[in-house]
């Protein structure tokens, strides 16, 4: 009976174990980010420049979770857009702070929800006139 017992309380545990182990499927939080004005003047008709890549990878994002605690901080990719998994759940997104630049959109709060995608775009204003 013993040996029985000892055997089932074994059983239980790992079964809870791999329960608590187990973690819902993580979200994604992606978009595309816009920088401007690059330029103090801009012409009418004269089309804005392609941006360098460097427009973009120099600024980031920071991602703090539910509790205010800093997740993590990316930077943009070269073509101006961003894609991170996250675990499902409550975030405060916030710009990387370069000076003078702002984002209307920022800070923003999402939801990240299991094995789905949750856009957040970003204009970012640079200030410069």
């Amino acid at each position: 009976m013993k040996i029985r017992n000892s055997i089932l309380i074994f059983l239980i545990l790992g079964t809870l174990s791999l329960v608590a182990g187990c973690s819902a499927a993580k979200g994604r939080l992606e978009g595309a980010v816009n920088v401007g004005p690059l330029t103090p003047i801009e012409r009418a008709g004269v089309p804005t420049p392609t941006p360098p890549p460097e427009v973009f990878t120099s600024r980031g994002i920071k991602i703090f979770n539910s509790l205010g605690i800093l997740v993590i901080e990316i930077h943009f990719n070269p073509d101006g857009h961003y894609s991170i998994e996250l675990n499902p759940g409550k975030y405060r997104v916030e710009l990387l702070s370069t000076g003078i630049e702002h984002a209307a959109e920022m800070p923003a709060t999402v939801q990240i929800f299991s094995a789905q995608v949750t856009r957040l775009d970003i204009s970012i204003d640079t200030g410069i006139r």
